[in-house]
């Protein structure tokens, strides 16, 4: 009877592809999770921090509250704008820098913010505010998909999403109580102070993913 040579057996490297998809199941971990909600929190935190300071920002700038509610409506649109850059840019350039770049512009505006002398410089820095601010929107949740797939990733978009709902409901608290000991604009140096937290954060924990 002729023996059958035995099924070989692999010592060498994993493939690359199994080898990719076996770290991508363990490179995201709470710490760094928790900094993907805080990013990705970042846009509606912009909006919904500065609604209790509205009527205060009108009356200081000297016009109507329609006339102020300008400033939200510029800040959806530098959003809905800058997604649409930052995305197919991210791709070309990693995820890490344009997130990165897009965090330090968020805070440089929102401080930018706090001192504008009349409405249209408002509008104007409101639009890049929210340009910039759409990095976290878009980036933090690619970051996950880079990271880990199926169930892991719909559990760590899940978390991310219910943040996004979450955020606009809580943030006017905050606003409220910047509002007790300051002015309007202080809420602006608040929103840059956190970005800048949140920003030196990303820089030491979160990885090229791309």
């Amino acid at each position: 009877m002729k023996n059958e040579d035995p099924m070989p057996t692999s010592t060498g490297p994993i493939p690359a592809a199994k080898g990719a998809a076996a770290q991508s199941a363990t490179a995201i971990g709470a710490g760094l999770l928790t900094l993907l909600v805080l990013v990705s929190a970042m846009p509606p935190l912009g909006t919904a921090a500065y609604l209790a300071g509205l009527p205060l920002a009108a009356e200081d700038l000297g016009i109507s509250t329609g006339a102020a509610q300008l400033t939200l409506t510029v800040y959806i649109i530098g959003m809905a704008v800058g997604q649409l850059v930052i995305g197919p840019l991210s791709d070309r350039l990693g995820r890490r820098v344009p997130l990165l770049v897009g965090i330090g512009a968020f805070v440089v505006f929102s401080a930018a913010i706090a001192f504008s002398p009349n409405l249209e410089v408002m509008l104007l820095l409101r639009l890049l505010q929210g340009a910039s601010a759409s990095a976290g929107m878009v980036l933090g949740r690619a970051i996950v998909h880079d990271l880990v797939q199926g169930d892991r990733a719909a559990r760590a978009l899940n978390m991310i999403n219910a943040a996004i709902l979450i955020v606009p409901a809580l943030a006017p608290m905050l606003g409220s109580a910047v509002l007790a000991v300051a002015d309007w604009r202080a809420i602006f140096l608040v929103l840059a102070a956190l970005g800048a937290a949140i920003g030196v954060w990303s820089a030491i924990r979160i990885p090229e993913t791309q």
